[in-house]
């Protein structure tokens, strides 16, 4: 069927009452030759409704300009009505739609189609170098979509589509050794995808069954640096079954929105965070693909592999926030202290750790006389002695926490930095600055002994109310998450 001005086939608004073929004989036809089917031009099918299939299988579908044969030195800007190789807007398909071990030069469209059962295509070559090869815009269809072993130099589009038993990308391949020759000038993809791309473009597509994306490569020789794309902003689907290596073959992806459900039991769950943070641990940042996988982790029944995901999205949120210094240095702070609260008991070993170093600097003191009995500290006299003998690490612990007293604070005390007794009244008393300031710095605690004390008193309150918070669930709230 040739064209090259046109239309090869227009069947718009065609109503046909069973099955449309446009491929090569099958093997139960009376052809004794099965050469392939081949259209120069547009196959207009826009409108079109047929009760049974559409088959497409082992044709050669080829638009205007790619059919002119011209030579192009540079990519160039063309109407688009020159570069589509099928049209079938609005058709509705009573059975399947196939296009198997097919050959696509230019766009094939089916936007606001409706297809009552499956789509069939594998073995099939898109070539539209980063542009939109395949289109299915609003389509719906009532079956599962097979997309296997296709080669595409361009995009496929399922922007708002709905598949209500699935969605099955399998062995695809992204071509990119071919610089792009044609610019659809309704190339509408490029906005969010930053030009010219190859891979799959899918804002708010609904899937009823299983998202499969496995086995998906891409062309390592990229001469015109096309950038590989899986872009699932909005997007949902009853459940994913994936591979890691295909996402890692992408150059972008966008999930931000996209919301899904995890295998059972999940599996790789750190290398999927390394891959996000490959994404979003940028300028880009956004948070709902942490929190999606850590929901879809949670709905699995696997509770820390979910707070990992909700650690790492605060920990990435850190470093790309709009936050102040001090509140970063907040942040670290919890972090480290707490795990920013999925880690409540931490405050307990991080205490028990510190009072341990502390007794040690508490026991050398004692020994250099440092700490004293508190009779002594207050009367430098030995009238009386205490009962409680000196014990560093109770000592240590007593400094640290508030609500715990085992009388150590109380009968044994850190000597006080010397100071110059203050001046009687009647004698002349120096008011300057400079001599304030000298008082001052008399003042500090001089030794270890007395800046753990004066360190511990802070320290341990700050850890004590932390660990309270955290238990409490004032540090995070598990209905964010």
């Amino acid at each position: 069927m040739l064209n090259r001005r046109g239309f090869s086939i227009s069947a718009a608004g065609a109503i046909i009452s069973g099955s449309a073929y446009f491929c090569a004989p099958k093997i139960w036809s009376d052809s004794t030759v099965r050469s392939p089917f081949r259209s120069e031009g547009a196959i207009r099918l826009s409108g079109a409704k047929i009760s049974g299939h559409l088959t497409l299988d082992e044709g050669h579908f080829i638009a205007t300009s790619f059919a002119e044969r011209t030579e192009v030195t540079a990519p160039r800007t063309t109407e688009a009505h020159q570069l589509r190789a099928v049209v079938g807007n609005g058709i509705e398909v009573g059975a399947d739609l196939n296009l198997r071990a097919s050959f696509v030069q230019g766009a094939a469209i089916f936007i606001s189609g409706k297809i009552n059962g499956d789509i069939n295509s594998s073995d099939t070559n898109l070539d539209f170098p980063g542009q939109e090869s395949l289109t299915l815009d609003s389509a719906t269809i009532g079956g599962e979509a097979f997309f296997e072993g296709i080669r595409t130099t361009g995009i496929i589009r399922l922007a708002q589509a709905s598949f209500a038993q699935g969605l099955r990308i399998h062995g695809i391949s992204f071509e990119r050794n071919h610089a792009p020759q044609f610019l659809d000038d309704e190339y509408a993809a490029g906005d969010d995808l930053g030009g010219v791309a190859c891979g799959v473009y899918a804002p708010n597509m609904l899937v009823g069954g299983t998202f499969y994306w496995k086995n998906v490569t891409a062309s390592e020789v990229n001469p015109s640096r096309i950038p590989c794309w899986l872009f699932l902003f909005g997007a949902k689907c009853t459940s994913i079954e994936d591979d890691i290596a295909s996402w890692k073959t992408l150059d972008r992806f966008d999930i931000n929105g996209f919301v899904y459900n995890l295998p059972s039991p999940p599996t790789d769950i750190d290398v999927r965070l390394i891959e996000i943070d490959r994404q979003y641990d940028t300028e880009r940042f956004r948070p709902q693909p942490y929190m999606q996988l850590a929901r879809a982790a949670r709905d699995a029944g696997y509770e820390t592999a979910a707070n990992d995901a909700i650690v790492q999205m605060e920990r990435v949120r850190t470093r790309r926030s709009d936050f102040a210094l001090p509140k970063v240095f907040w942040r670290l702070f919890l972090d480290i202290a707490l795990r920013y609260g999925f880690a409540p008991y931490r405050p307990i070993i991080i205490l028990t750790m510190w009072a341990v170093i502390s007794s040690f600097v508490f026991s050398h003191a004692y020994k250099n006389k440092e700490i004293v009995r508190a009779e002594s500290a207050a009367t430098a006299s030995a009238t009386t002695r205490s009962t409680v003998p000196f014990n560093s690490l109770l000592f240590a612990i007593d400094t640290l926490v508030p609500i715990v007293d085992f009388n150590q604070k109380k009968q044994w005390v850190v000597t006080p930095a010397s100071r110059t007794e203050l001046p009687h009244l009647s004698q002349q008393v120096d008011h300057s600055w400079t001599s304030s300031l000298s008082a001052l710095t008399e003042e500090f605690p001089n030794t270890s002994a007395r800046l753990f004390l004066v360190f511990n008193t802070f320290f341990g309150w700050t850890m004590t109310t932390l660990f309270a918070a955290s238990v409490a669930g004032l540090l995070r709230r598990a209905k964010d998450y």
